[in-house]
């Protein structure tokens, strides 16, 4: 099992092309054809998509071929926002099985229709496959499609992340084996004696303690183990410095634990949703996700320290249970993130890096990002979703 990723900024689609086979071609000259590869190309490419598609199919010869407009591209060491980037990640996945698909979706009166999610997939193995999903954020809705996924495929992981910078539907563009589209999603189902391991850091931290709903109609939450949800945040309040308070003002969330069954709760346990509006008259709040009676929620804060620390412990608890090491990786994260969130570049990559060492590391600054909490998989938002490829454990 061998990976390969590299990038060129020239603003020219041709030389950035040819710097970045050149540098594919280097790593593995000698080796049959990779058996995937994705590519990551910024708007200022978008008009050569397909040509560039075509050729990196071509070039390679490589089995399956995905490819996403972003708004800004990770590679190697950096994350390059706000600039001409194309980005190319390859990899060779012996006795891997590799199921490629495309999915539409239409509105009817009976709700969403999809088409193309796959049924069942031939293979001898065991476990669920890992699902990478490539989706267009106005064409498609991500959070109905991963029901299916769960249904269909009770166990499997969906990693990946919405195509970003277009504005508007018609705006990004996805690629597929040498098809474009302007809609719906792309994917690639992996199964075989691979290990893909999933970190979901969505950069909070609770402040708090922990609360049961004991009132909740759809996305309101009226009641926090007896009081209205306003006034338990009063009580939150009173124990912050006026930092803290700040914050809470800013950017307050919410966490939604995914597994009543346990007892303690830590990073990874919550589904983190947005508070989007509060009403004074009966002191409810607003949330961007459904909330049901009995569940168990605690008020979260995200802040850069918050953001780095949570995405560095996520990894480094990955790291403890790894029983062969990752040899490459892809990276999704928030368009929120990046220097924007930071004050700086390169945070996210430079933290996955300095658990996993110098592997070949590709990905881009998404619109969401897909990743499983508490065993479900969830489109997310703010979030860092990491999937680190190795070798299946005898």
């Amino acid at each position: 099992m061998k990976f390969s990723s590299a990038h060129s900024t020239t603003p020219s689609s041709e030389e950035a092309l040819r710097e970045v086979l050149n540098r594919i071609q280097e790593d593995f000259e000698s080796t049959d054809p990779p058996d995937v590869a994705i590519f990551f190309i910024t708007h200022h490419h978008q008009p050569c998509f397909p040509e560039l598609g075509l050729r990196v199919k071509r070039s390679l010869n490589v089995q399956h071929l995905l490819g996403t407009t972003a708004e800004s591209v990770i590679e190697g060491t950096q994350e390059f926002e706000n600039q001409p980037v194309l980005a190319l990640w390859a990899g060779w996945l012996p006795e891997v099985q590799i199921h490629p698909f495309r999915i539409t979706c239409a509105q009817t009166d009976e709700g969403f229709s999809f088409t193309g999610i796959p049924q069942e997939l031939p293979s001898g193995s065991t476990s669920p496959p890992t699902f990478l999903l490539l989706p267009d954020p106005f064409t498609i809705p991500t959070q109905e499609m991963l029901k299916i996924f769960s249904q269909q495929f009770p166990g499997a992981v969906v990693t990946g992340g919405l195509a970003s910078g277009g504005q508007a539907p018609g705006q990004n563009t996805l690629f597929l084996n040498g098809d474009t589209f302007q809609e719906g999603a792309i994917g690639i189902a992996i199964q075989g004696p691979i290990e893909i391991r999933t970190i979901i850091s969505q950069g909070c931290r609770p402040i708090g303690r922990h609360w049961v709903v004991t009132q909740a109609k759809g996305n309101i939450l009226n009641g926090l183990g007896g009081k209205p949800p306003l006034e338990r945040l009063q009580e939150i309040f009173e124990t912050l410095d006026p930092e803290e308070l700040e914050l809470v003002r800013s950017a307050l969330h919410i966490g939604l634990v995914t597994n009543e069954y346990q007892e303690d709760f830590d990073r990874g346990d919550f589904l983190i949703r947005n508070v989007i509006g509060v009403d004074p008259g009966d002191g409810s709040l607003l949330l961007s996700d459904l909330v049901r009676t009995g569940q168990t929620v605690q008020f979260q804060v995200r802040e850069p320290d918050s953001a780095r620390e949570d995405l560095l412990h996520l990894l480094n608890r990955d790291r403890s249970q790894w029983k062969t090491p990752p040899l490459g990786g892809l990276i999704f994260s928030c368009n929120g993130r990046g220097s924007r969130l930071f004050g700086d570049p390169n945070v996210d990559i430079s933290g996955v890096r300095s658990v996993t060492g110098n592997i070949p590391i590709a990905g881009f600054f998404a619109q969401g990002e897909i990743g499983p909490v508490g065993g479900e998989n969830f489109i997310h938002g703010f979030t860092a979703s990491v999937a680190l490829f190795a070798p299946a454990s005898s």
